[in-house]
């Protein structure tokens, strides 16, 4: 009974109230990373439209680097799964939902959030699934013998930890028979919460189910439930969710396949699939997938027997797999399978073979790995998936016997690679590199390759300090005391993001700032430097690329803002700051529509018609850097009503003082600042009809500063009189089509004295 039920908790798309879009508190970090931290205790940052191998960033637990991470997007939603879960969640024994990346953080489950995830824990009976669950607070379910519970994302490694196999065997330890994630009633993939949801929605269940015999009817509802023999055993339950997103069917353990249902009549033929171990014995800790690429429809099968029979319909087929025997795991690809008879294939983990990249450091060890297959479908789709990890330890790949038409596949390997610093960390490294390699239409037999430094880009990355005492850390990796400098190489031709993340303490989950890049392609040979964490901090409207957030947008009668304000002076950059309060308020024709406490964000509903709108803006921080103490902003322009989404035509005055490794300018002399304007990309900005920019020592006295050159490019002459400290910038620009924009920066840069 506990088996059929727990697989009938719906999956939702919906956001809750009080969930993902509420307004977060203005003391922590604006715009936060979604990062999300699974039930396994491991944290990931998806970033679906990054470039390949970018797309998402892993931190293993404690005592968990050697695990893997498989990432795959089916039905447009992004899933990562640990190694250690794949066979479990394939097996139906614990809920895929739990590592449905998109949906849990539609559901508001993001780290930032700081909400509980609600779990049901089942077992023989509901005694044992509460001993199974840790004895801590639980709610117990004698109706479908489970219990619920709720993990804080802390505490999510040792609950992990305590349920996970403890062998190959895929298994949950400790009674416990499945785990699932208590989504909320009401809700199904596609459609809406219920309007009563509210923030505490998760527990409906468990609450609904607390001495309500009745409810056991609604529950059993939800789920279609199918019979099938299994070849060689007696017969399994195969669970349909209700209104799920692609129709996946769940197999239950003992069963053989989960399988993506598709109306089509095209003959159907036996497969038989033999996984074998990398001892030589039937394999029980594996997974094998079948995406159709002519059409929707996707199989997972696995059977701990070793041996799955699955009945597939007749097609072309990209095949992936996975067998993992303690510390060893073995990927298998297959570009093209072509399914026209009865057949049987061999799953051999001993054919895999080591992968990876050496460079000519010979002290450089990986810090973050990625084996990619990627396969593209004959209808455009792109399917396959991606393993991520720390290093290339114990990661085989199998050479694929089979090649894709031209175009349709290509197999990555990537990398970054740094200097250890002996803590289990990068702490301190002179150098990164951003390296990877690739074959097109199959797997090939060579799979450890070498880049030397003269095939790469080499960039001198100097990471600027902003106040004392503050770390920094690169692209996730390499950290160090501000100001550092570090060599950085790169792969030729690939687009690259970069970021920085600075610290008061040790790097963890809580950067103080964020910045980005948009992707950047390199030559190879010495590409000169690049400075980061370089005032003068202000609002950016840098040029679109995948991942980038910032906008300010019209649809229908919907004004949309979100706007970086304390972005370093690189060209294509935005940024994420801490700070200790902000206002976004929004005027139409001088009457105000409506105000938050956000940072230069907001979704504001506007009446229809044009109109002359005024967007403020403004923002302080404390405790995070000297510089940029706050910024006030004030865009006016004018809106009308529109069909399709359409951006504003807003800008920003951006300025670019050639600061030293502490963001000080000298003193005593007349201190050229490169001024530029920033539009907003894709907007209809007209052509500057004026621009002006003044200067103040205190914050309160200004006068203006001469302007050399003309348009968008200019260079102010601020004088820096002996004895001051700081320069704070003040600058308006005006358009052509009456657009305008008047900006404040206090504290802009520091003077030496």
């Amino acid at each position: 009974m506990a088996l059929a039920l727990a697989v009938v908790l719906p999956v939702t798309s919906a956001v809750l109230a009080g969930g993902a879009q509420a307004a977060p508190s203005t003391t922590g970090a604006r715009h936060a990373e979604p990062w999300l931290t699974l039930v396994t205790g491991d944290r990931v940052l998806s970033r679906p439209d990054a470039p390949a191998g970018q797309d998402l960033v892993v931190q293993p637990a404690p005592g968990r680097e050697s695990v893997r991470f498989h990432r795959s997007v089916r039905a447009g939603e992004v899933h990562v799964v640990p190694s250690d879960a794949a066979t479990l969640v394939a097996a139906g024994t614990v809920d895929a939902r739990l590592f449905n990346i998109s949906r849990l953080l539609e559901l508001g489950y993001a780290d930032a959030s700081a909400r509980e995830l609600p779990l049901i824990v089942t077992a023989g009976d509901d005694a044992r699934a509460a001993r199974a669950a840790g004895g801590q607070a639980v709610t117990r379910l004698p109706l479908i013998d489970a219990a619920g519970v709720r993990v804080a994302r802390d505490k999510a490694g040792q609950f992990w930890s305590r349920l996970a196999p403890k062998t190959d065997v895929p298994a949950l330890s400790g009674g416990a028979a499945g785990l699932w994630l208590d989504a909320p009633l009401g809700t199904a993939a596609g459609g809406s919460a219920a309007p009563d949801l509210g923030a505490d929605s998760e527990s409906r269940l468990i609450a609904g189910m607390r001495g309500a015999t009745e409810r056991r009817e609604s529950v059993v509802d939800l789920a279609v439930v199918e019979r099938f023999p299994a070849a060689g055993a007696g017969p399994i339950d195969l669970a349909v969710t209700a209104g799920g997103a692609d129709g996946t069917r769940f197999v239950r353990p003992g069963g053989t396949a989960a399988r993506t249902p598709v109306a089509t009549t095209q003959a159907s033929h036996q497969l038989t699939l033999v996984a074998t171990d990398h001892n030589g014995n039937p394999a029980t800790n594996w997974t094998v997938t079948f995406n159709d690429v002519e059409r929707e429809n996707v199989v997972t099968a696995t059977d701990a027997s070793g041996t799955a029979v699955v009945s597939l319909p007749a097609g072309n087929y990209f095949m992936e797999a996975q067998i993992g025997t303690g510390a060893l795991s073995t990927y298998i690809a297959e570009p093209l399978v072509v399914h026209d008879r009865d057949r049987t294939i061999a799953l051999t983990a001993t054919e895999g073979r080591p992968i990876g990249l050496t460079v000519d450091r010979t002290d450089a060890e990986p810090g973050e790995v990625a084996a990619i297959f990627s396969r593209m479908t004959v209808d455009g789709r792109m399917i396959g998936g991606s393993t991520h990890g720390v290093n290339f330890d114990g990661m085989l790949v199998r050479p694929s016997d089979s090649a894709a038409p031209a175009d349709q596949f290509v197999f990555y390997v990537a990398a970054r690679l740094a200097r250890p610093d002996g803590q289990g960390g990068f702490g301190g490294s002179p150098y990164l590199y951003h390296v990877q390699w690739l074959e097109p239409d199959r797997v090939p037999t060579d799979l450890v390759r070498h880049m030397g430094d003269a095939e790469l880009g080499k960039v001198q990355a100097r990471l600027s300090a902003a106040a004392p005492g503050k770390i920094g850390r690169k692209d996730y990796l390499v950290h160090g005391t501000l100001p550092f400098t570090i060599t950085e190489y790169y792969v030729p031709d690939t687009p690259w993001l970069s970021s920085v993340g600075t610290f008061s303490g040790a790097p963890n989950d809580n950067p103080e700032t964020m910045l980005y890049s948009g992707a950047r392609m390199f030559s190879a040979g010495n590409q000169g430097s690049e400075r980061w964490n370089t005032g003068v901090f202000g609002p950016s409207f840098p040029a679109s690329w995948p991942w980038s957030w910032t906008k300010a947008t019209r649809t229908g009668n919907q004004i949309d803002v979100e706007i970086p304000l304390f972005t370093d002076h690189g060209a294509n950059r935005e940024a994420r700051s801490n700070v200790t309060g902000a206002t976004t308020k929004l005027f139409r024709n001088g009457s105000l529509v409506g105000q938050n406490t956000q940072v230069a964000t907001g979704s504001f509903t506007v009446p229809a018609g044009q109109a002359t709108y005024r967007l403020e803006a403004k923002a302080t921080r404390s405790g995070v850097a000297d510089l940029t103490s706050s910024v006030s902003v004030q865009w006016t322009f004018k809106s009308a009503t529109v069909t399709a989404p359409q951006r504003l035509p807003l800008a920003v005055v951006r300025f670019a003082p050639n600061l030293d490794d502490h963001n000080r300018a000298p003193g005593g002399t007349v201190f050229s600042v490169p001024v530029s304007v920033q539009r907003q990309d894709g907007s209809a900005g007209a052509a500057t009809k004026q621009l002006t920019v003044e200067a103040s020592y205190d914050g309160r006295f200004w006068f203006p500063v001469p302007l050399l050159g003309s348009g968008d490019s200019r260079t102010a002459l601020v004088p820096h009189p002996r004895g001051v400290d700081h320069v704070s910038l003040r600058a308006t620009h005006l358009d052509k089509a009456g657009n305008r924009v008047e900006q404040t920066i206090t504290r802009a840069y520091q003077v030496r004295r």
